[in-house]
């Protein structure tokens, strides 16, 4: 193998590396269950102060400490942080 490649398998390494350490342990999962509902505020463009809310009223829900991921009946996941939506409920 030459020092070129050698260097770079090196650096590729040390990038995943430092990714790893960057991005950390997975967040623990506080709960989950069924959706009864939740509504989630959405910018309605990227640039926008305006906010759409979209509501859900069926699929699953998992919460973790920042944030909560919802999946519709289609199997669409929706990540919101939490103050990002309201009226949660669901059934373990």
């Amino acid at each position: 193998m030459s020092i070129v490649k050698k260097t770079g398998a090196c650096i590729a390494l040390i990038a995943v590396l430092a990714c790893l350490q960057a991005c950390g342990k997975p967040s623990p999962l506080i709960s989950s269950g069924t959706l009864i509902h939740a509504e989630i505020f959405e910018p309605e463009s990227p640039s926008s102060t305006s906010y759409g809310i979209t509501k859900f009223s069926s699929g699953k829900v998992e919460v973790y400490p920042n944030f909560i991921i919802v999946t519709n009946g289609q199997g669409e996941s929706f990540v919101a942080e939490h103050g990002s939506y309201r009226n949660l409920r669901y059934r373990k």
